[in-house]
């Protein structure tokens, strides 16, 4: 089975996301399904599942059914999402007009600022908010208007891509080829050449030795990462500055795993909350709440098989002590270590959401994933031979959750590591990459992972063009 790190689930497909198809002239090869999304709150003890298909409302009578003091609250909340959604001209992209600046209160009130304004209870809150983990913006930060923009469609027609991501992949290599674009994967890039008398990067130098001159690239990695690979000349220290500077959001890690045939459930959505403060899960304070993608998907024989891609939020940035570089942390004993302990509790909590997955997962692989602020790209710009496009959101007012709450779960009697498969033993756990492909290798995109676009040397629709993405592992 290949390590399916990126396109896991998305809502729009019955709008913005089919029409974003048909105007790429992709819509014929990328379809879904619709998939049912089950949330699990341990501390409230409430199990409530969006039916496939159920439509917004039909999420909306499933809130209220399992949160009846909060109906009226419920009702406002989500008829206050579906109102913004509606007055969205982006949701209609054959008639938008050109984007105007229309601002609404809503724009100002953070998610939480409006959950205490109509009185919600704090269980039926993080149900109904659940989706936010997916996006993984802060509710004290996040501004209503885009909560909105973003959780419509995720509770209206949540859906998995047929084939994953590699429907997307292989729809835009079809386009890509008609333009005569060639992708490479199976490559890293090395480094970057000097700059040149102008100051800028434009010749990149691959890991198989082949070397591209390009007149743009593109990057869709951590700026940490874009650093590591830039020559001695282009890291000044205004530039060194400002990447040290700028602050990490929550982060994922992501373990990936297959399951023995007739033991696996219903394919679907799972996310599952230790509590019942999502700000605090999405700052990584380990209380081990997990979101688990489960499916059916054909591995290297054509055979099919049930694969489950589980993702965590971790506190922002690395974990402690990691190492700084990619190649220091794939060599590093500790820092592997961490991520088979991490990999073996991601396995135990879905082991006790499904008993019937017990001594039944096989480990696969995993990765980190750190992600940017939404308003700190913007300090990348102005460098002469990097400049940044930062992502278009705003933080809605600077009240970053700083709690580091010990909501650690103890173990239960029965929690060890019989309950998932390719993981080494505690006592002699070893390197995870072992048999697998490298972490952070190759060509891979994410829907939950920021994205930050940086240009090398700026001419639009230039000649040559090198898109370097990756995970930093």
């Amino acid at each position: 089975m290949r390590f399916d790190t990126g396109y896991h689930f998305s809502g729009g497909f019955t709008n913005v996301m089919a029409q974003m198809n048909r105007v790429l002239g992709i819509d014929d090869l990328v379809l879904a399904r619709p998939i049912p999304n089950r949330i699990v709150l341990e501390e409230s003890g409430n199990d409530l599942t969006f039916a496939a298909g159920c439509g917004h409302r039909g999420a909306e009578e499933e809130l209220c059914r399992h949160f009846p003091k909060d109906a009226a609250a419920l009702h406002k909340l989500m008829q206050t999402i579906r109102d913004l959604w509606y007055s969205n001209p982006g949701r209609d992209i054959a008639a938008a007009a050109p984007p105007q600046l229309e601002l609404s209160r809503y724009n100002a009130m953070t998610v939480n600022e409006f959950n205490d304004s109509i009185g919600i209870g704090k269980a039926a809150a993080a149900a109904a908010g659940s989706f936010a983990t997916c996006h993984g913006s802060l509710q004290c930060e996040a501004s209503m208007s885009f909560h909105a923009r973003v959780g419509f469609s995720l509770c209206d027609d949540l859906a998995r891509p047929i084939g994953g991501g590699d429907t997307m992949i292989n729809a835009f290599r079809r386009e890509a080829a008609k333009l005569g674009i060639s992708v490479r994967t199976g490559v890293k890039l090395r480094r970057f050449a000097e700059p040149d008398a102008n100051g800028e990067c434009r010749t990149a130098v691959l890991d198989d030795g082949t070397v591209l001159d390009a007149d743009e690239v593109f990057f869709t990695i951590h700026p940490t990462a874009i650093a590591e690979v830039l020559p001695e000349r282009a890291l000044t220290a205004s530039f060194v500055h400002r990447v040290r500077q700028l602050r990490d959001s929550t982060s994922f890690f992501c373990s990936y795993f297959t399951v023995d045939e007739g033991s696996a459930p219903e394919p679907g959505l799972v996310l599952y909350f230790a509590h019942n403060d999502l700000d605090s899960i999405m700052q990584g304070d380990g209380s081990q709440s997990a979101g688990y993608l489960i499916d059916r998907e054909r591995d290297a024989e054509g055979k099919l098989r049930t694969t489950v891609a589980a993702f965590r939020p971790m506190a922002p940035g690395l974990p402690a002590d990691a190492p700084a570089t990619r190649a220091e942390r794939a060599g590093d004993a500790k820092y592997q270590e961490l991520k088979a302990q991490l990999a073996e509790d991601t396995a135990v909590v879905l082991a006790r959401l499904y008993p019937e997955l017990k001594n039944h997962l096989h480990f696969r692989h995993a990765a980190h994933l750190p992600r940017l602020r939404p308003a700190d790209g913007q300090r990348l710009r102005g460098a002469p031979h990097l400049r940044a496009v930062a992502d278009l959101r705003q933080t809605a007012g600077e009240k970053l959750l700083r709690r580091r709450a010990e909501r650690a779960r103890p173990r239960r009697d029965g929690d060890h590591a019989d309950v998932v498969h390719g993981l080494p033993a505690r006592r002699r756990r070893g390197d995870l990459r072992e048999g697998h492909p490298r972490i952070g290798s190759g060509v891979a995109h994410s829907s939950k992972s920021r994205q930050s676009r940086v240009r090398v040397k700026g001419r639009t629709f230039a000649s040559a063009t090198l898109t370097c993405s990756g995970w930093v592992a």
